[in-house]
């Protein structure tokens, strides 16, 4: 039943541009279908932009990757695509800091350690519904959506694409405050722990 102990969240929002029309998305996952970075990589397609898109994946399943790197090279003439394989855990962090958008359509996760660590550090999250992160739009943390309905997920992109500095610092606000108030949390759970733990 214990909480997941994550990353420390960045005490402040490092400064960073965002431009109307442009758009620097990072995906941060394992190459395996369960991630679906075919899935974001089909959504994307039907975007339209300055669009960056980085990611930072773990080697897993080499025909999946295969079938990715296909459709990377023919979204590689519209888009700049760059690819981090196998990458330090260590370097992740100062390209979650760069990007304007973090983006895991995954079919799956009991917590999203790579989803956290995006909120940790200001970077509003495009997710799947499979997650415990909800209620995000709401947070102005992001956005969760059904896997059912990829058409959504074009038009998220294409919103952030198009939104104004100001909207868009909202956003990086609400992420950082969303992993400010999970950090806070877990640090009065263990408090409590450590008072019953005492009194034994």
């Amino acid at each position: 039943l214990a909480q997941n102990l994550p990353v420390s969240v960045n005490e402040q929002l490092k400064s960073i541009e965002k431009p109307i029309g442009l758009l620097r998305i990072i995906f941060v996952g394992r190459l395996h279908p369960i991630k679906k970075l075919d899935f974001l990589l089909e959504a994307l397609a039907k975007a339209k932009g300055d669009i960056k898109l980085d990611i930072v994946a773990t080697r897993e399943d080499e025909a999946y990757w295969k079938q990715c790197k296909k459709m990377i090279g023919k979204l590689q003439l519209k888009f700049d695509i760059t690819t981090y394989i196998d990458l330090p855990h260590n370097k992740i962090k100062p390209l979650l800091e760069k990007a304007h958008l973090f983006a895991l359509p995954t079919e799956g996760e009991n917590f999203g350690h790579a989803i956290f660590e995006a909120l940790a550090v200001g970077c509003p999250v495009l997710i799947s519904n499979q997650t415990p992160w909800q209620s995000l739009k709401e947070q102005k943390a992001g956005v969760e959506l059904p896997l059912a309905n990829p058409s959504r997920f074009t038009e998220v992109i294409q919103e952030f694409v198009d939104m104004p500095f100001e909207a868009w610092q909202e956003y990086r606000q609400g992420a950082w405050s969303l992993a400010t108030s999970y950090q806070q949390n877990l640090a009065s759970a263990e408090q409590y722990h450590q008072l019953f733990k005492n009194a034994e």
